[in-house]
């Protein structure tokens, strides 16, 4: 089979000015029809967000969006403490790099040792609870304890910029991707994390149609 390659002179070269133009100039992440899952019918499409340049996950348009709105209140001083169990950790760990801050992630006991790895390696120090998982409780303690000790904790799972970066963002390019090619969702279907992703889909699709 023979595959046509794109030509040189109209494709993009992916040069970036920047480490954070990596992430923001790289949106819209693709999206893919899958064969083995589509049929008479039915077509599914799935969105790739291990394109995302720093956690190779969805996690970084919320960190990115949480870190870019403390940036610019003037609330990032020095330090950041975040209870993460990785994707996110990994993200803000490569933004405080980038801005250099020194990063504390919190991890709850289960989190795996490559996670921990990675986290050292991009420069995060390292907590290493008893919290079995990613509690209110536990959140809550990192907070109290940014607090006390005068750094910023961007709390991922009470900040409104969290959903907001899935609104404004991710589920966006859904719809102009589909709009493209002429096509509409009828289902969404994705993991759960803190939900901001699938909570802001949802309602920006269903402010357009009625998506389940």
């Amino acid at each position: 089979m023979t595959v046509a390659l794109a030509n040189p002179l109209n494709r993009n070269l992916r040069v970036y000015p920047s480490t954070m133009s990596l992430l923001v100039d790289n949106w819209p992440t693709p999206l893919v029809r899958l064969g083995s899952e589509s049929g008479e019918g039915r077509e599914v499409w799935a969105k790739l967000e291990f394109y995302n340049a720093f956690s190779r996950s969805v996690k970084d348009r919320p960190v990115w969006n949480m870190f870019r709105r403390a940036l610019e209140e003037g609330r990032l001083k020095g330090k950041v403490y975040e209870a993460t169990s990785g994707n996110v950790g990994i993200s803000l760990a490569s933004l405080c790099n980038i801005h250099g801050l020194e990063f504390t992630a919190f991890l709850p006991s289960p989190t795996p040792p490559v996670t921990e790895k990675i986290l050292r390696i991009m420069g995060a120090r390292i907590v290493k609870t008893d919290y079995e998982t990613i509690s209110p409780e536990f959140w809550q303690w990192v907070a109290k304890l940014a607090r006390r000790e005068g750094a910023l904790n961007l709390n991922q799972f009470e900040n409104d910029a969290n959903p907001e970066a899935h609104y404004e963002t991710l589920a966006l390019e859904i719809l102009e991707q589909l709009e493209s090619i002429g096509r509409k969702p009828d289902f969404v279907i994705a993991g759960i994390g803190t939900s901001g992703h699938i909570y802001a889909i949802s309602r920006r699709m269903r402010e357009i149609r009625e998506v389940r």
